[in-house]
């Protein structure tokens, strides 16, 4: 990585390491950075485990991501969002209760869960269901 820089003009690499200001000011700066899991909290309950992989702490503001393990048998609270949601089944067979009825899927696939809709996930298999959550407003639990 050390060439890249030695070949860019000096002001622009510091621009790039974020030392010194774009030269435009309406420019935005792309800033990456990588977060690894090992790092992050993880939380369990009865089955589930999860870990908020991008939320507001690391200064997204529109979306949150969060990587959850289902282990085999076990279901989510029911729960509903106002937000939109998108949960990617990486591994692991599964049923998505919504509507009152299942629709059962097999990773991989993408589950897309309107706003405002009542669900619950349940792992199906004997393996863990293997999901990474996408959303714009947390889900929230059901009151029956």
């Amino acid at each position: 990585m050390q060439w890249l820089f030695r070949a860019m003009h000096a002001q622009t690499a510091l621009w790039t390491l974020g030392a010194l200001p774009p030269k435009n000011p309406l420019a935005r700066a792309v800033v990456m950075h990588v977060v690894h899991h090992a790092h992050l909290p993880h939380t369990t309950h009865e089955g589930e485990s999860s870990i908020a992989a991008v939320d507001r702490s690391r200064g997204i503001r529109d979306f949150e991501v969060s990587v959850r393990t289902l282990e085999p048998g076990v279901h989510t609270a029911a729960q509903q969002h106002v937000g939109e949601l998108v949960v990617l089944a990486l591994a692991g067979n599964g049923k998505l209760v919504v509507d009152g009825g299942p629709q059962r899927f097999s990773g991989p696939c993408t589950l897309v869960i309107p706003p405002r809709t009542a669900f619950e996930l349940v792992n199906t298999s004997n393996a863990p269901l293997q999901l990474v959550w996408v959303f714009t407003v947390a889900p929230t639990p059901v009151v029956a």
